[in-house]
């Protein structure tokens, strides 16, 4: 079982993460360049201020995510890092420049997300994840 996450980029994905890994009773920290949705995120996972790291979450945007890994790499190189992006190509292979433990998981939205009656994010514990090998690209 994973003993503490970061999870970076606190939208609906991130934010979802957050409640179902706060749920289990695991340590979240919830980190996003824009304040108000990291206060939010922070309020609604009960996130604490974690300094190493186990596991890194990137649910960033694609364009944010070579940015993000290289800050975050820096600061926790023995972290292992799990991206949420639909797109596995340029992950991958920033991953390879830099060497770190890597993780991907694949993840779709089904039809109606996401649902915000009226708000800018209305996260949610539940949400239809499916890991993925990066070596193979078949799910287990």
């Amino acid at each position: 079982m994973v003993r503490s996450v970061r999870i970076v980029g606190a939208g609906l994905i991130g934010t979802s993460i957050g409640l179902a890994l706060s749920a289990k009773n695991i340590p979240v920290e919830m980190v996003d360049v824009d304040s108000r949705n990291q206060g939010l995120a922070q309020d609604l996972t009960g996130a604490i201020s974690i300094s190493d790291p186990e596991l890194i979450i990137l649910a960033t945007p694609l364009k944010a995510l070579s940015q993000v890994m290289d800050e975050q790499y820096a600061l926790n190189p023995n972290s292992t890092f799990m991206d949420v992006c639909s797109v596995k190509v340029e992950p991958l292979q920033k991953v390879e420049v830099i060497q770190a433990t890597f993780e991907a998981i694949c993840w779709n939205p089904p039809n109606g997300w996401p649902r915000g009656r009226g708000s800018r994010v209305c996260p949610r514990r539940s949400l239809p994840f499916q890991k993925l090998d990066h070596h193979t690209g078949f799910s287990n």
